[in-house]
């Protein structure tokens, strides 16, 4: 079985990475990071338990470092892991970048998917984004801070609003569980940071 260690700093695409893993023959979830400091403990964790991570499907763009740093800092310290890249910026540099440190695979697209219309044609996965600016200027939207992304959030808060039940809501977003179209969800978003803010707040009155 091949060690997979999933590091990506957005908890609903690294949970939706783990879930799509967990079906393929051959792999096994050796756990999941949000951050290089976090990737490097488990990896260090793994090893002294003997069971040592094989392959990090790694995000580019973490908090704390780059996935690249990341892959250079393990590759310095002679760890044995492979890894594939994978990340939103489809520039060559940066995918040239991630193999000449050792990168098994550089792409957006780590699950092979192939995105076609209706007649079997493929769709380039950028399609959709470079058709937004002219949607939005079709509807007189001059808020540059609405994303097409955003658009995924509100399609299921009206799902949820409208009773469509929740498995269903799972098949028309494309999402692999329930936990995960859940994340997608505003207002259960909303409420945990809300939460979490509460939570902040209290220990900082405590501590002052």
């Amino acid at each position: 079985m091949i060690r997979v260690l999933v590091v990506d700093d957005e908890p609903i695409a690294a949970e939706a990475h783990a879930d799509y893993l967990t079906r393929l023959d051959g792999f096994e979830l050796a756990g999941i990071a949000h951050s290089a400091r976090q990737s490097q403990a488990q990896i260090a964790r793994a090893q002294a338990r003997s069971e040592p991570v094989d392959l990090i499907l790694l995000d580019i763009t973490l908090p704390d470092a780059s996935g690249l740093e990341l892959a250079r800092a393990l590759r310095a310290a002679r760890v044995p892991i492979d890894f594939i890249a994978i990340t939103a910026i489809r520039q060559m540099d940066t995918a040239q970048a991630a193999l000449g440190v050792g990168a098994v695979r550089s792409g957006a697209n780590p699950h092979g998917l192939l995105f076609a219309g209706a007649d079997g044609l493929p769709i380039d996965p950028d399609t959709e984004s470079k058709r937004w600016p002219r949607a939005l200027a079709d509807l007189n939207v001059t808020d540059k801070h609405v994303r097409l992304h955003d658009l995924r959030h509100t399609t299921i808060d009206l799902l949820y609003e409208a009773g469509v039940p929740e498995d269903v809501i799972m098949e028309i977003a494309g999402q692999s569980t329930r936990s995960v179209t859940r994340g997608y969800k505003s207002r259960g978003n909303q409420k945990r940071l809300t939460e979490g803010m509460l939570q902040l707040s209290a220990l900082i009155q405590e501590s002052g």
